[in-house]
């Protein structure tokens, strides 16, 4: 079956129409995701991302289901209470993007399009000052998370999964410069292109070193590839985590193998340990023994304090850029989040 961005697009607007006429608690409707840019398949696999508002806040906060062609449905519950004002809005590193490059597809009432004009007000989301807050932002909620670690006497799935968010919001702070936050399958790929978009390229292998001893276990990714399908289907049963679902599997796998089978098989590593770590978090402690194995490989346990030391060099980095950044477009840094 030939599935297209425009099939797609239609089809979105037909579910919002549907779920509109059958449920009369939806106040809006908007597309969200890579069907918002001009090729969203990667691997032949994409996803449909929708957001549905209802008047108060619904019992589910995402729902999946599989769709033809390598293709899912991604569904974000919210009520209206979920929205604080545009201004703040404007301030939010993730609500902020998404609002602002949303399509609506449905509103019953005025709602979303009051909300996406006051955040698109002007050229104030764009501007040095607010784009300087998204990112302190981040910089800061990273450095916090780094001194958290620091105190940890172990490090084990919760402080796994801790580190990779670290690592997210630290890019998702330098990526505030160049636009909207990063995706997690094309995480990788998209930090690097971007980094160099800013001139910032020497940022790129910096990062990669603190995520361990990568190259080793690149070398043996179709054997770790079959233990972390195996925990992936694993976790999807438990419905411990929304992320892990069953019709996410094919999404993660393609995109994945689309990486692993190019030029830059890094690149297939973010989604990789990204998905493993949240299905790991969802399966009982005696059912992560290949989780466990595959990040001593990656030398999380016996090199933790040399990792943080490395991130601890990394984030002072990003906050001269990002001071530079505010200095050079006149923005006051005494007005800034506090990065203590």
């Amino acid at each position: 079956m030939r599935v297209t961005r425009e099939s797609l697009l239609r089809l979105a607007h037909q579910i919002a129409q549907e779920r509109a006429y059958t449920q009369s608690d939806i106040v809006a409707i908007y597309l969200i995701g890579s069907l918002r840019h001009a090729d969203p398949f990667l691997g032949g696999s994409t996803d449909v991302d929708l957001v549905i508002v209802h008047e108060t806040r619904p019992g589910i906060g995402r729902e999946f289901a599989p769709l033809p062609a390598a293709v899912h449905l991604d569904i974000l519950h919210r009520g209206q209470q979920d929205y604080p004002s545009p201004r703040q809005m404007r301030l939010h590193p993730l609500l902020g993007h998404e609002l602002y490059d949303a399509l609506l597809l449905y509103e019953r009432r005025p709602f979303f399009e009051f909300l996406q004009a006051g955040v698109r007000a002007g050229s104030e989301f764009t501007a040095p000052m607010t784009i300087c807050q998204r990112s302190f932002q981040l910089l800061a909620e990273s450095r916090r998370g780094w001194f958290q670690l620091s105190q940890s006497a172990s490090w084990g799935v919760r402080e796994s999964d801790l580190w990779l968010e670290i690592l997210a919001k630290t890019a998702g702070s330098l990526m505030e410069l160049d636009g909207a936050p990063l995706t997690e399958r094309r995480f990788l790929h998209d930090f690097s292109t971007r980094l160099a978009n800013l001139g910032m390229q020497e940022l790129f292998p910096a990062f990669l070193e603190l995520l361990g001893n990568f190259s080793e276990v690149l070398e043996e990714t179709s054997r770790w590839l079959s233990f972390w399908e195996s925990d992936f289907q694993a976790a999807a049963q438990t419905g411990r985590r929304s992320e892990i679902h069953p019709a996410r599997l094919v999404y993660y796998q393609q995109g994945i193998r689309h990486y692993l089978e190019g030029e830059r098989p890094i690149f297939a590593l973010w989604p990789l340990m990204r998905t493993w770590t949240w299905a790991a978090l969802a399966l009982p402690e005696d059912q992560r023994g290949h989780w466990a194995e595959w990040m001593r490989r990656l030398g999380w346990n016996d090199q933790r304090q040399s990792l943080l030391d490395a991130l601890d060099r990394y984030l002072d980095r990003v906050q001269e850029v990002l001071e530079a950044y505010a200095t050079e477009h006149g923005v006051n840094l005494d007005t800034l989040p506090s990065l203590l």
